[in-house]
């Protein structure tokens, strides 16, 4: 099995921070939280200039089927984990500080990328609800005008996007179940004149934005995509659909490799004997940080952002 590491991608609503989001959860180290039907714990820190972190999911089944096969035999064995023990995952992450963007690592059946995100923004949304409270304490009795005042503060959420190349970007949206609208950021207007031709022909950058009814076909979506990508000069782009878990996801296209590494399950998990608490000193985490450190992508700023 292998281990791959993925381009992920955070922004924050007004408001609260990143550093803000990242201290909240750091205060609440190794806390449980039921998300998804799992048990997650997540840790952070700062290290080398990042925020780095580490995620353990429990599963809440402690027996596990072990297989033996030779050449006059095959068994097929119920086996179980050690008194007080649980079967568990684990995800490490990477982001830069400034920019918002990381890398996350990934395998097989350990928690989604887009679990992750729900994960953080509910530590998020706590920050914006105790704030939001505090806000109205300090008026004391908000008036209408004030309260709208104290919602645009802290107007927006924590998003989240799995950052992928061109040649992937239709595949994730096709997986899918519904999309709900699409971002393109093309270079020239590539169809028949319109009333906004004389703009395009000297703009630097044309946003394009659809949206789409709940029960428009990802096919037709997708095909339809896959004839912008030929026929346009795409820059970047960005599309926000439900995924299979019935989770908000965001796919973006930026100039980033596929993943940003692959190592073998085996090895790496050989090697996760560790304290969760002291998981910043983990040898695996520091290799994490070094491609980081040399990937161009994670460190540019958000101007760029579709």
């Amino acid at each position: 099995m292998k281990i791959k590491l993925l381009g992920l991608d955070f922004a924050v609503g007004n408001g609260i921070t990143l550093a803000d989001l990242f201290q909240h959860i750091q205060i609440n180290n190794g806390s449980p939280r039921e998300v998804a039907g799992y048990s997650r714990f997540l840790y952070t820190a700062d290290k080398a200039g990042y925020y780095v972190g580490l995620l353990i999911t429990t599963k809440n089944h402690n027996k596990y089927l072990e297989f033996k096969h030779d050449s006059t035999s095959a068994k097929l064995e119920a086996r179980e984990t050690s008194e007080g023990s649980k079967l568990a995952d684990f995800n490490f992450f990477v982001m830069n500080k400034s920019s918002g963007r990381g890398i996350y690592q990934y395998y097989h059946q350990s928690c989604s990328l887009n679990v992750f995100g729900a994960l953080c923004k509910s530590y998020y949304e706590e920050i914006k609800a105790s704030r939001i409270i505090a806000a109205r304490t300090a008026i004391g009795s908000p008036s209408a005008k004030q309260e709208r005042a104290i919602q645009v503060q802290y107007k927006g959420t924590l998003t989240w996007a799995t950052v992928v190349r061109k040649e992937n970007f239709q595949e994730l949206v096709a997986q899918f179940k519904q999309v709900k609208n699409i971002k393109l950021n093309v270079a020239t207007l590539a169809y028949e004149e319109t009333i906004f031709t004389p703009l395009a022909r000297v703009a630097s950058r044309l946003t394009q934005r659809y949206s789409f009814k709940a029960d428009t076909s990802v096919a037709e979506i997708v095909k339809g995509i896959k004839a912008v990508f030929k026929e346009t000069k795409v820059e970047g782009a960005r599309a926000e659909g439900i995924g299979d878990d019935d989770l908000e996801q965001v796919v973006k296209l930026t100039n980033t490799p596929d993943f940003f590494g692959e190592f073998e399950f085996d090895k790496i998990a050989s090697n996760m004997t560790i304290e969760p608490s002291k998981f910043a000193e983990s040898e695996f985490l520091t290799d994490i940080i070094e491609v980081a450190k040399k990937s161009p992508a994670l460190q540019n700023s958000k101007d760029d952002k579709v």
